[in-house]
């Protein structure tokens, strides 16, 4: 391993030299790099970045002792199952191996995505890494933007797993493996919940597996050491400090520590009930008021300069703050920050599920849908009636009837219509060049076309089981932002020196909550009821059997309309995205006015969006 002060910290990458009969495999490092090991056994080099779960099972599964590293382990199931060892890998890392006598670079991410994994080519040489901006720094790997990308992410559409903001560099998609031998590339996915769409539903005696994995989950997110909780008021959250507290205290480990952000106004601030958790739980807590959290120069602000600094415009709006909880976390000796994140995906039902309800004209399921959606939520109830019924139901089951015989029987007039529709949703201010404009719609036609043939291929079962509800639960296995999320969370914890993880995204825990039918999720007639009576009974009087969800959209929008207009003239508006001809200027000024004049309230999130995406180009340019 070669230490290069010049990499992002926490980064490394894997070179591999194709040019000679046998490849030859190098590994630099960044001085900060420490989640990753490497191992050279016989012609074999393995790299495994990130934490291995299954150590003891593969050390006894090759009868080995589980003293070595996990590369070396690693080097060894190679030399045993070939290719398929990574399937064995579990845990939130990448496996890279170079079997230099065959010729062949294997390259794994972990199977939901949680530990970043990239690759480029320069002539002869391959690169993988868990860095955009290590790759970037290498010799002959190209800056060139990928414009499309760029346009793609102001509309909120991010059409193909394996690109990034960068031509050169591309990403491995979570539960994905890349095989790179003499004859090209080789991509495919090794792990699926679900195989060919066959759902072998969790049986109502088997819901009591649930505890034990969510344990099993929190267990191995407190392993690498002291650990914080960001602790909201919310039961995702609640139920991991709950766990976490009682997991620690079993092994003899040190009380997790509570981080807590009060958010402000009477909508969003669930401070009483974050004390209220902390207390019980006889958790030191550190209280942050949102001025603290925030600081002197405003929440945009820092947004701004982090995007600047990021491998991609920053996702997480509230990042900045939640970087000063995280850092007096790390001042009171943790190493590692657990999280909610997950919850959401997992714990509800999707209220696509009306769909297929209303398929198989179950209409006592949907009313009951729809009550209990109702209950979870602050909805207003004649808005999410209209919702559940055409949103969520009779629309996404007539688009799919269309498509689905257009696809059949006049796959071109489906194509003509499609083109058509797709460039009239490209809004007036983005892509002013048509020919940009056209392409844009032919990369969503191309993914609506690879949509199609996974999803025909995955739903040869016909209509055994709810198929639009399936194609949004998927979303979380397959969605690219996914996948970019966990990239930020990462850069999050590599520029603080943490480990920053998510229990409710361990991959066993997610296999059985993928299959586990909706009206267990729902059981009781409230979302998320797997976790929602534990922590109901652990903390009587804080209301959590009827809690409902809390949106923070209000703050985005005091946040935009306080701090917005500001931010937006200081920063020179958006020449960058101009300059390259992404907008249009005049229109997009008019556009921004319309959101800061309040006349478009929805779209408030479009003002950080484009000011956030604006620094990050001024960076790269």
């Amino acid at each position: 391993m070669i230490a290069h002060s010049d990499l992002p910290p926490g980064a490394w990458v894997f070179r591999v030299d194709m040019s000679q009969p046998l490849w030859s495999a190098q590994i630099l490092s960044s001085s900060a790099a420490v989640d990753h090991v490497n191992a050279t056994v016989g012609t074999t080099t393995v790299l495994c970045g990130g934490l291995l779960h299954n150590r003891a099972e593969l050390a006894q599964l090759l009868g080995e002792d589980p003293g070595p590293d996990h590369a070396s382990l690693i080097a060894r199931a190679y030399e045993q199952w070939g290719e398929a060892a990574v399937e064995r890998v579990l845990g939130s890392c990448a496996t890279v191996i170079c079997d230099s006598e065959r010729r062949v670079v294997v390259a794994a991410r972990d199977r939901l995505g949680t530990y970043p994994l990239f690759h480029a080519e320069v002539g002869s040489v391959l690169l993988c890494s868990n860095s955009i901006d290590a790759l970037l720094a290498q010799h002959g790997v190209s800056n060139t933007l990928n414009l499309p990308a760029v346009v793609d992410h102001l509309r909120h559409v991010w059409p193909f797993a394996e690109e990034t903001y960068f031509e050169a560099v591309r990403r491995i998609p979570p539960g994905n493996v890349l095989w790179r031998d003499e004859n090209g590339f080789r991509l495919r996915r090794y792990w699926d919940p679900a195989p060919e769409g066959q759902v072998e539903w969790v049986r109502p005696d088997e819901i009591e597996q649930f505890d034990g994995l969510f344990e099993q989950a929190v267990a191995r997110c407190l392993a690498p050491g002291p650990a914080g909780i960001f602790l909201s008021g919310g039961l995702d959250s609640v139920s991991v400090a709950a766990v976490a507290t009682t997991t620690a205290r079993a092994t003899g480990d040190r009380d997790p520590l509570a981080l807590s952000l009060a958010f402000p106004g009477p909508e969003a601030n669930e401070e009483p009930v974050q004390r209220g958790v902390a207390a019980a739980l006889g958790l030191e807590q550190v209280m942050f008021d949102w001025e603290t959290a925030v600081g002197q120069r405003g929440l945009m602000r820092d947004v701004i300069d982090l995007s600047a600094r990021a491998p991609a415009p920053l996702l997480n709006l509230w990042m900045p703050a939640y970087d000063r909880l995280a850092e007096a976390g790390r001042d009171r000796g943790c190493v590692t920050i657990l999280g909610g994140g997950g919850g959401d995906e997992w714990l509800m039902v999707s209220p696509f599920y009306a769909a297929d309800l209303i398929r198989r004209l179950d209409l006592t399921g949907l009313a009951r849908l729809y009550n209990e959606h109702r209950r979870s939520h602050n909805v207003r109830t004649v808005r999410y009636l209209q919702d559940i019924v055409w949103r969520f139901g009779l629309r996404p089951l007539a688009l799919d009837a269309t498509v689905t015989t257009l696809q059949r029987r006049a796959p071109s007039t489906l194509r003509r219509l499609a083109l058509r529709r797709l460039e009239n949703k490209v809004p007036a201010w983005l892509a002013p060049d048509p020919a940009l404009r056209r392409e844009m719609a032919e990369r969503e036609l191309r993914r609506r076309d690879e949509q199609w043939t996974a999803s025909g291929a995955a739903n040869g079962a016909g209509r055994r089981y709810p198929r639009i509800y399936f194609a949004e639960v998927r979303s979380g296995l397959e969605h690219p932002l996914v996948s970019m999320e966990f990239e930020e969370l990462y850069w999050q914890g590599c520029r603080l020196g943490m480990h920053m993880l998510q229990p409710f995204w361990d991959p066993q825990l997610v296999a059985f909550l993928y299959r586990t039918p909706p009206e267990l999720l729902n059981a009781g007639g409230r979302s998320k009821a797997l976790v929602r009576r534990a922590v109901a009974r652990r903390f009587p009087g804080l209301g959590f059997e009827h809690q409902r969800k809390i949106a923070a959209t209000g703050v985005v929008r005091s946040l935009i309309d306080d701090e917005g207009r500001r931010v937006w003239s200081e920063f020179d508006e958006v020449g960058s995205l101009a300059g390259g001809g992404l907008v249009d200027g005049p229109s997009l000024r008019t556009r921004v006015d319309e959101i800061l004049g309040k006349r478009e309230t929805r779209k408030y999130y479009l003002v950080w969006d484009l000011l956030a995406l604006e620094s990050f180009l001024k960076a790269r340019l």
